[in-house]
């Protein structure tokens, strides 16, 4: 992979296409479904790009049930980790609330949170995942030559994007990016893995 012109502009492109939804969050607040369909958008968008990532051979060759079984406790384990411990302790330090308000249409409604588990799966769990580990994770470690430096800037990236979750959630989600990071890189950059657990995670979390 070279650094050239056509690179740095997909890699700019990406990241113009990511502050979109946090750019008209500061105007008006968006639905979070604007938040699904910009993801998707991105994804198709590296999808339909030169497939030079990591994550596309072993999204292929990785996909067994040690895979699926560790990704199920993992990710059970991580939603403890993200929305319980995480959640707890950011709240406490910086005496903010994480904002959950978009999602109080989903309260004992279960037609709503049935339609938004799946579009969980498709929008958060495989498009997330190709977006911030897959590709951005990968394009900055190959120009970083340092596996820390990419996961922490994927991981600010994927922070930000959850703006409409106020200060906390950034910091959470932050923080939470950091550790999915930390696995694709310790895993071989398993991203069917990171699919599962982040999955997982979410689903517990909207159930929850």
């Amino acid at each position: 992979m070279e650094i050239n012109l056509k690179n740095s502009l997909q890699l700019l492109s990406v990241v113009v296409l990511l502050i979109l939804p946090v750019a008209v969050d500061l105007f008006t607040p968006f639905t979070f479904w604007f938040l699904i369909g910009n993801s998707a958008l991105v994804s198709l968008y590296i999808y339909f790009s030169k497939r030079e990532f990591e994550w596309v051979d072993t999204f292929k060759r990785q996909f067994t049930l040690k895979t699926i079984v560790y990704g199920i406790l993992l990710g059970i384990f991580l939603w403890f980790v993200f929305d319980v411990v995480f959640k707890v302790l950011v709240e406490s330090l910086f005496s903010i609330e994480t904002d959950y308000s978009r999602f109080e249409n989903l309260r004992n409604n279960i037609k709503p949170t049935l339609q938004l588990l799946l579009s969980i799966w498709v929008s958060a769990a495989l498009c997330e995942e190709i977006i911030f580990r897959g590709f951005l994770l990968e394009k900055v470690k190959w120009i970083s030559k340092n596996n820390w430096v990419a996961i922490v800037v994927s991981a600010l990236l994927f922070g930000s994007i959850h703006i409409y979750q106020g200060p906390s959630g950034i910091i959470i989600t932050t923080l939470s990016g950091i550790i999915l990071g930390a696995i694709y890189v310790k895993s071989n950059f398993n991203l069917f893995l990171l699919f599962i657990i982040h999955g997982i995670a979410d689903s517990i979390f909207f159930i929850n």
